[in-house]
């Protein structure tokens, strides 16, 4: 019998591969527990003396997607973890050699996003919350 991944996992690497036919770097991550690792992107940090481009690791929720994408990760060096929205770091994690923290920014509860909808949204628009989370910087 032939080994199959998940849906979710399957769904995950639709979504990826949106991104990346819009130029977008992002991979999953699965060690244990599955993540989606945002490469490079772009921030309002060049006019505050902070880094202009960022990665982002963003764990995949149990239930995924009936349960909504939540918790954007910096990494823990990152000058930018103490300038977002949601500085508040709620857990931190090892992946990949790096050590992240969890963020508490929310965009589909409040944060500024529509309410979660698993019918249309996901990691490929995901992408777009951690841009505008990423541009507006505390000074």
């Amino acid at each position: 019998m032939e080994d199959r991944e998940p849906l979710h996992i399957l769904r995950i690497r639709e979504e990826l591969a949106k991104l990346a036919n819009k130029g977008v770097k992002a991979e999953l991550v699965r060690n244990g527990q599955d993540f989606v690792l945002y490469r490079s992107i772009e921030t309002s940090g060049r006019g505050l003396n902070l880094p202009e481009v960022t990665d982002v690791l963003v764990p995949v929720p149990s239930g995924y997607p009936a349960a909504m994408i939540d918790m954007p990760a910096l990494p823990r060096e990152s000058p930018l973890i103490t300038r977002v929205i949601g500085s508040n770091i709620q857990a931190w994690h090892s992946v990949e050699g790096t050590v992240w923290g969890l963020c508490s920014y929310h965009p589909y509860n409040g944060g500024g996003g529509p309410p979660w909808n698993p019918m249309i949204h996901g990691f490929h628009d995901y992408y777009n919350h951690l841009y505008f989370w990423l541009h507006k910087l505390r000074g």
